[in-house]
């Protein structure tokens, strides 16, 4: 059920939600498990004071390319616990929550056993904006992924992946399929502070074809990160045109192998660069060389430091 803005505010013609900045051109649902008044029902809920329950039937009533927007207003918890709980599969949906901090609405992510993906991305220009997402669950580590993209131009912003203790982790917080170019993950902050190594990986570029334009900006990454890479990718992916830029990337292991970043692409397509690494910060617990923690030789860089458990200092460790 849409939402009938046709008695409220627009300009030119496109409404204007109540106590907002956004403008929206398609139509609205909310998602708040905590309203009493809550249902997912098509016929009746979908609107701020009778939202429905889950982002998922949330999803299913939205239009591909319509512009919809699903707010999930503050204070809103959700839990997952199985593979493909939640897939996002309507292109062009905007997926927004409300709030700040704590007050964030919260996907938690519990229960299942290896080789399973909780939020799968397969509609294209899909946005998932200012939501915590929280590994719940021992069982979760193994090779699990929090969200797969397989879809171009989606973009993760102003999220918060973290987890509700030190034992609970992914193997694997996003990954990125064969395929899927144009990616954007800004803004984003990336928690799993353990005492030892945990995660493989925050960011994995994980098939063995083509990426094209995809974007990795201005991201917070503070953990102790056991695998080839905070950020990484395939050794015979296809890239071109990747842009890492902007990010502080701290991992605590101590385990010189443990990377920060590592895409070691064995081709580059149409003959051009496979991408620009840039102004990114970067701290390692261990006390690997540049060579150790930076593995990225068909990628251009500049203005890149970073520093290892020693003190020493690494500046423009890309060239």
């Amino acid at each position: 059920m849409a939402t009938n803005f046709s008695k409220g505010l627009s300009v030119y013609g496109i409404p204007i939600l109540p106590n907002t900045d956004d403008q929206v051109t398609g139509d609205v649902f909310f998602v708040d498990n905590g309203n009493v008044d809550g249902a997912n029902d098509a016929g009746t809920a979908g609107s701020k004071n009778k939202p429905f329950i889950t982002i998922d039937y949330a999803n299913n009533q939205c239009a591909a390319n319509n512009g919809d927007v699903i707010y999930v207003l503050q204070g809103h918890t959700e839990t997952l616990n199985s593979t493909g709980a939640l897939v996002l599969d309507v292109a062009g949906v905007s997926i927004i929550g409300k709030g700040w901090g704590g007050a964030r609405p919260i996907i938690s992510m519990s229960t299942s056993g290896s080789n399973e993906t909780r939020v799968g991305i397969t509609g294209a220009n899909v946005r998932i904006s200012n939501i915590t997402f929280r590994a719940n669950s021992t069982a979760i580590g193994s090779s699990s992924v929090g969200i797969a993209i397989n879809a171009d131009d989606v973009v993760i912003d102003n999220c918060r992946f973290d987890h509700s203790s030190t034992l609970t982790y992914f193997a694997t917080t996003i990954e990125i399929l064969t395929g899927a170019d144009r990616t954007l993950i800004a803004g984003n902050e990336f928690f799993n502070k353990g005492t030892t190594a945990q995660s493989d990986r925050a960011i994995n570029f994980s098939g063995t074809g083509g990426y094209i334009g995809n974007k990795i900006v201005s991201n917070h990454f503070v953990g102790n990160w056991s695998g080839p890479g905070v950020i990484m990718g395939s050794t015979d992916a296809l890239c071109y045109g990747i842009e890492i830029a902007d990010n502080d990337i701290n991992n605590a292991s101590t385990i010189a192998t443990d990377r920060l970043i590592y895409l070691p692409s064995s081709a580059n397509i149409n003959g051009g660069s496979a991408g620009f690494i840039h102004n990114n910060f970067c701290n390692s617990g261990s006390s690997g060389s540049s060579t150790q923690l930076f593995v990225a030789p068909y990628f251009r860089g500049e203005g890149n430091y970073a520093a290892n458990s020693t003190g020493i200092k690494m500046l423009n460790f890309l060239a």
